[in-house]
């Protein structure tokens, strides 16, 4: 079958190349006997988990569900357990964050490893005069400009953030303005919603180039995310480009946020809760001006050299 092909093509590159250390990362969609092929070889092993992929095939877990018999019942303990299996235990596993550790050490996986949070490097160097030009052009303006950055998915909380910012407005005197950038299945969705709502902006997708400019016109950036997060990206973007972050404290994302120094926390799928944190952002602009100042000290110790230097230790155990 289409498995054991890729994995012979896996095992013959092994036995070709030899190598001292094999890293792997997500298995899904390749083989997960790869695992079994390293040990069986004697090879150094490092694996990092990026998702819940080997509890839940579909890698996302829905926060609302999360007690639910879709990820307890029986197929998901049976897939869990032949996937502890065949992933054994590498010589190191490395997390970057501490819930997607604690939820496979919870779940047994892993026992024998060395197993590491490193959290994932900053892949996008931010210029100094970019983020110094956003503080100085922030002005006292009457407008508040909310940014929302990624996938246009149900399980990114893009239809709960919708609503909730639609009764901020109708019911506040703030001007203030939402904008959404990225694209997914419920861009069209999105996009007639805003077409009805002058406060609402959708560009669709943006180019890295392009995100200096975004965000030098941003107040805050929403992660209004419904399912477990690993260590969104999006976070450390707006936290190098000085915007501090108002999010849901789902798993994974609520250790990123100090509340009240780099953003502030909403409870997660709560509409109330989300109306009532953006409408606090409106009202204290200068405590948000105080976070954004903060928010480098966030991405501290994450550049690419810091994380290949952690890497190399890991890799020499």
């Amino acid at each position: 079958g289409h498995f054991l092909n890729t994995g012979q093509i896996f095992q013959r590159i092994l036995l070709k190349e030899k190598p001292d250390i094999v890293h792997t990362h997500n298995l899904m969609g390749l083989s997960f006997l790869i695992p079994g092929m390293i040990r069986k070889l004697g090879l150094h092993h490092i694996h990092t988990v990026h998702d819940v992929q080997l509890v839940e095939p579909s890698a996302m877990i829905l926060k609302e569900k999360e007690k639910s018999l879709r990820y307890n019942g029986l197929h998901t303990k049976v897939y869990s357990a032949v996937l502890r299996r065949l992933m054994g235990s590498p010589q190191v596993v490395i997390s970057p964050s501490h819930f997607l550790k604690a939820f496979y050490s919870a779940r047994g996986f892993f026992k024998k490893s060395k197993f590491e949070i490193v959290r994932n490097p900053m892949t996008f160097e931010v210029k100094a005069h970019e983020s110094e030009d956003i503080l100085s052009k922030k002005n006292d303006a009457d407008e508040f400009n909310f940014l929302y950055l990624g996938q246009i998915e149900y399980h990114k909380g893009i239809l709960l953030l919708l609503e909730a910012f639609m009764k901020f407005v109708e019911n506040s005197k703030v001007r203030a303005t939402l904008h959404i950038v990225g694209y997914g299945s419920l861009f069209d969705t999105v996009k007639n919603s805003a077409e009805k709502n002058s406060n609402i902006i959708v560009y669709g997708r943006k180019d890295r180039q392009e995100l200096p400019e975004l965000f030098s016109k941003m107040d805050m950036t929403v992660v209004p995310s419904l399912c477990y997060e690993n260590s969104p990206t999006v976070i450390f973007e707006s936290f190098a480009f000085g915007i501090p972050v108002l999010a849901s404290n789902s798993e994974g994302i609520e250790e990123l946020i100090r509340e009240g120094e780099n953003g502030i926390m909403f409870e997660v799928a709560d509409l109330d809760s989300l109306k009532e944190k953006m409408k606090w952002c409106t009202e204290h602009r200068e405590e948000i001006t105080e976070m954004s100042k903060k928010t480098k000290l966030s991405i501290k110790g994450l550049s690419r050299d810091e994380y290949i230097k952690r890497l190399e230790k890991l890799y020499f155990i």
